[in-house]
């Protein structure tokens, strides 16, 4: 018998395939058979309306607001295209560190990160009296939180630019379906 934690146990992954390979490597070092279906992938959109509009008087807004990692790649492609470099656009605030170390990593300076990585906890950072201060918040085309109404309900000029989309991958469901009536993941 094994002495390794997870040895012999099928773990089923679905995160989005460019996202699981820490994940993956950590479950199979601890011994796991992982089987990787992503349930999502992401897909940046080409030319988000208003992007250009926002980017070509971006020094305007305070603070630029990051979600995701993802949406730290889709404004980083968009923002070299427009010739551009992260360190010349305003401070980022950031949900989690791993979307604040990749806005780093990629020459953007960040200015806040909230201690726990919601978009919820990113508002409560900020001082209660938002009024006059401007926000260009990169979003995905379906977001779980209202972060910017909440900001605008507290005076904040808030600019959303929805950069990306979170698509459903159909071969993956036919897998998961497959892998669920041969008995599925432990």
């Amino acid at each position: 018998m094994s002495e390794l934690p997870l040895a012999g146990i099928n773990v089923l992954v679905t995160r989005a395939a460019e996202q699981s390979k820490g994940l993956v490597s950590d479950l199979t070092s601890r011994g796991a058979d992982v089987t990787v279906i992503p349930a999502v992938s992401f897909h940046p959109i080409a030319e988000p309306e208003g992007f250009g509009q926002a980017i070509a008087d971006v020094q305007r807004y305070e603070s630029m607001i990051f979600t995701s990692v993802n949406g730290v790649k889709s404004a980083l492609l968009l923002i070299e295209k427009e010739g551009l470099e992260p360190r010349s656009l305003p401070p980022a605030l950031c949900v989690g560190e791993k979307t604040a170390r990749a806005w780093e990593e990629a020459g953007g300076t960040v200015a806040a990160v909230p201690e726990q990585f919601t978009a919820e906890a990113l508002l409560d950072s900020l001082d209660a009296d938002l009024a006059g201060r401007k926000f260009l918040l990169v979003r995905p085309e379906v977001v779980k939180t209202e972060l910017g109404a909440a900001r605008r309900g507290r005076g904040a000029t808030v600019d959303e630019i929805v950069l990306y989309r979170t698509v459903a991958p159909g071969e993956g469901g036919e897998a998961l379906r497959g892998m669920m009536a041969e008995g599925g993941p432990d």
